[in-house]
């Protein structure tokens, strides 16, 4: 069967098939709480990152919509299942695995942050850096980044994110944002490692802050300097040459 992107969705006229009724319960550990469809669904918030032009948008949330109609008339679910906080994660695979599979939705950050015990490493570092793709309101919303950022600020933190892109928001004392696109950039002339060189100057100064208990093994160590090697000097590492060959 061809892959079935959103551009042929309205050839789609039913759904039919079978969950293995053997299958162990899905949890779905998600960060943010939006539904699946209008405003704060997944097209109108998600899919402009991924390239989505704004003529385009109420046309896939009418397909997202219908197609959701489908599913849930097969599965045997309420339509009502699209309004639940977090159905529209990843653009809508959390509500197709909620109505297929009966999955239920875990708050990610909690989980992952109890995992790496994030709230003693947030207290103990004197500054705190993170990362998304792109950093918007819709980051403040439950993203990972997002909460990392929020809850390093509660603690009185300094804060700086780094991301590929970075949308106009209001200013929070605290949380410095810097984006890693330079505009006009050609991608078809720069590979996906480039960052612009007043980037690297800002990344430099921000590395140059005392950053503590940057490892576990040695909790006094801090980064004092970034020293910055010409390119001549860089280490010879010959066996990525070759791993890239071969790959």
């Amino acid at each position: 069967m061809p892959s079935l992107t959103p551009s042929q969705w309205p050839r789609l006229a039913r759904i039919a098939g079978e969950v293995h009724a053997t299958l162990s319960p899905i949890r779905i550990a998600c960060d943010v709480t939006n539904p699946l469809l209008g405003l704060q669904g997944a097209a109108a918030v998600y899919a402009p990152q991924k390239g989505l032009r704004a003529e385009d948008y109420a046309r896939l949330d009418q397909e997202t919509a219908r197609v959701a109609a489908l599913l849930c008339a097969h599965c045997d679910q309420p339509e009502s299942l699209h309004d639940t906080p977090g159905s529209g994660a990843a653009g809508g695979i959390a509500f197709g695995l909620m109505c297929a599979t009966r999955a239920r939705l875990l708050p990610g950050f909690g989980l992952v942050s109890a995992w790496l015990r994030l709230e003693a490493r947030l207290a103990a570092a004197d500054v705190v850096i993170t990362g998304e793709g792109r950093f918007d309101e819709s980051s403040l919303c439950g993203k990972g980044p997002g909460a990392v950022a929020q809850r390093a600020l509660e603690l009185g933190k300094p804060v700086h994110v780094f991301a590929g892109q970075v949308a106009p928001m209001p200013s929070r004392s605290g949380l410095y944002l810097h984006g890693i696109t330079p505009s006009g950039t050609n991608y078809q002339r720069y590979p996906t490692q480039y960052v612009a060189p007043e980037v690297i100057s800002r990344w430099r100064l921000c590395m140059h802050l005392d950053c503590a208990r940057l490892s576990d093994r040695n909790p006094d160590f801090r980064l004092k300097k970034c020293a910055r090697r010409p390119a001549a000097e860089a280490p010879h590492r010959p066996e990525t040459r070759e791993r890239s060959r071969a790959t």
